[in-house]
């Protein structure tokens, strides 16, 4: 072997030195001979690197330690006394294996069973230290690079655990608001739970102020946080307002205003129990809230949305009668603002409520609820392409149940996790049917509670379906509500992610009714969207509405999002569909929903004549 010997550099150490003494990354050979390890230190000194030489496993086991060994090299045919190869030993030893091992070979022999073990690289003999230096070179960046790389997420990790500490410490430590210096909302819950210790009879009220962005990029955030502060304060002052108190329930626990999170507010007050002390309330907050604000020279009206729950009848501890106040505030929100009740918002009584509850968990124990199937029809040939899969409940003697009365008691209980789940598995079942009967292109449709999101495994439950049933995941659809309260629940946002990500479509229900939907087609992985009914119904008569029905197509359409019209009822509203560019319309112009043997029939009636097919 010839080779050309390269001045001796500063950062090469002398056979037999210590990692202490190089001033870059340090190669370990072990066991090779002196002539070698004298023509490795000129050629890696070349490349920056120091070369020491060990004679022995427990030598190079103590020298790895030093964190500027990056790459070890060593002799194939060098054995420990029992005459097993040390490079194999290497690979077995937990602080050596982590760096990359460089093996010397005589012949393809060895050069096979180093590979087979797991080496980083080989190099077969005579060695071109020219040639070798620049492949250690390489494999020791590689290892100062995994180093930096699993320093930098040990520290990223380190951190992360400091600031999720340091917020939890700070959760747990912040009773009081520090703008308006009223209970948050973990030292509100507890005064709550403690008041409803003490009385069964109160009310509780949580109020949103609307569009409050809108006067921080007017005024500034600073003029807007003392806004908040007249806000808490005028909150604050209702506590004491003697026409809001139940006679004979005064005292510290009676009532209690704070505010909660950015802009919202809660305060709970003693109930008399009467209709009358009710209006006095919301006559009293609704004037409040109204009154105009001046701060700083400017002078703001506020809009609120007010959510009511009254114990006990809408909830007899803290985190029902939370939950409730905040559903009744949220509905209000979606009208834009004003004042609710729960029981008015559901259009029920607190006796109603717990007897439909009670009447639900009766049903599914006892499989009362049945799923029907309304057909999703083309738009351009009356084909029926999938259908949407509805809940139904017929009580004796009470007869059918409309699911806009169960439905938000199921949520409420959070009962609708085990019913979701029951409809997901029975409308997979159903569809399997389809495919069976010949019927493969067809899809179904699945409506998601945002309760499911939030308390249930969805993704696990479509997976389990779609394994049980042997379907393609693009044949099912699953829809979420415009309607619902999405907001930025990271959590929901992740999951929805997490759900597309097994192939399954996903479909946002009711568009064009909320606050929200363009930010919803921003940040959601949709894939169809559903024009609600309200603007097919409204379309013929009201300019407006067409003139917002068509724009909308248009946007979803522009984003290549498949268009569903919902409650197509004439061949009228058939038509303007068209001329929109809707691709699949719903509604009773082709069928109402009907359960499976009827669906099975509208298939094969439309497969064997055509003459009969839906629409014009």
């Amino acid at each position: 072997m010839s080779v050309t010997p390269f001045p001796q550099t500063n950062t090469n150490v002398e056979p037999g030195g210590s990692p202490e003494e190089a001033t870059g990354p340090v190669v370990l050979t072990v066991n090779i001979d002196a002539n070698e390890h004298h023509w490795s230190d000129k050629w890696l000194g070349q490349e920056g690197l120091s070369a020491v030489r060990v004679d022995n496993l427990s030598e190079a086991a103590s020298t790895a330690a030093d964190p500027r060994v990056s790459v070890i090299v060593v002799e194939a045919s060098t054995t420990d006394d029992a005459g097993r190869e040390v490079y194999r030993q290497i690979l077995d030893d937990v602080t050596l294996r982590e760096l990359p091992l460089v093996v010397f070979c005589q012949d393809m022999t060895q050069v096979e069973a180093a590979l087979a073990a797991g080496v980083a690289d080989v190099v077969r003999k005579p060695v071109n230290w020219q040639v070798v230096s620049r492949r250690v070179a390489t494999l020791a960046e590689y290892c100062r690079t995994q180093r930096e790389l699993g320093n930098t997420r040990n520290e990223v990790a380190r951190i992360r655990q400091q600031v999720e500490d340091s917020r939890l410490a700070l959760s747990r430590q912040s009773d009081t608001d520090r703008l308006t210096g009223l209970p948050s909302l973990n030292k509100f819950r507890d005064i709550l739970a403690r008041a409803l210790c003490q009385t069964n009879e109160l009310a509780l009220f949580l109020i949103g102020i609307e569009r409050f962005h809108v006067i921080n990029e007017a005024h500034g955030r600073e003029t807007g946080d003392r806004m908040l502060e007249a806000v808490g304060a005028r909150l604050r002052e209702c506590l004491v307002r003697p026409e809001l108190h139940a006679p004979g329930q005064t005292g510290v626990l009676a009532a209690c205003a704070a505010k909660l999170d950015g802009v919202r507010f809660g305060l709970f007050l003693p109930f008399a129990g009467s209709q009358a002390h009710l209006q006095t309330i919301r006559r009293v907050l609704t004037d409040v809230l109204s009154e105009p604000l001046h701060v700083d020279g400017h002078t703001v009206y506020l809009t609120s949305s007010i959510g009511g729950a009254v114990s006990p009848g809408d909830g007899d501890e803290a985190g029902k009668l939370l939950l409730n106040a905040e559903h009744a505030m949220m509905t209000v929100k979606q009208r834009g603002g004003g004042f609710s009740l729960f029981a008015e918002d559901n259009g029920m009584s607190s006796s109603r409520l717990l007897e439909l509850d009670r009447w639900l968990r009766e049903a599914v124990s006892r499989q009362e609820l049945q799923v029907a199937y309304q057909p999703l029809v083309n738009l351009w040939n009356n084909r029926i392409v999938g259908a949407e899969a509805l809940l139904r409940w017929h009580r004796e003697p009470h007869g059918f149940i409309s699911p806009a009365e169960f439905i938000p008691v199921a949520e409420r209980s959070g009962i609708v996790v085990e019913i979701g789940d029951m409809v997901i598995d029975r409308a997979c079942a159903e569809l399997r049917r389809w495919h069976d009967r010949g019927f493969e292109n067809q899809r179904m449709a699945i409506n998601l509670s945002l309760i499911q999101l939030r308390r249930g495994d969805v993704k696990r439950s479509v997976e389990n379906a779609i394994d049980r049933y042997d379907l393609k995941p693009g044949n099912i659809e699953l829809e979420i509500s415009e309607r619902g309260a999405i907001g930025n629940d990271q959590r929901i946002i992740r999951q929805l992610h997490e759900i597309k990500s097994i192939g399954v479509k996903l479909s946002l229900d009711d568009f064009g009714t909320g606050d929200a939907a363009i930010e919803y087609l921003k940040r959601l992985p949709i894939d169809i969207l559903k024009l609600d009914r309200s603007y097919v119904s409204g379309a013929l008569e009201n300019g407006a509405d067409a003139v917002i029905a068509k724009a909308l197509v248009g946007l979803a359409r522009s984003m290549n999002l498949t268009v569903i019209a919902e409650g197509v009822e004439s061949k009228e509203q058939h038509q303007l569909l068209r001329d929109w560019g809707c691709h699949i319309y719903q509604g009773f112009y082709c069928s109402p929903a009907v359960f499976s043997d009827a669906f099975i029939e509208l298939l094969e009636t439309q497969n064997s004549d055509h003459s009969q097919d839906f629409g014009p």
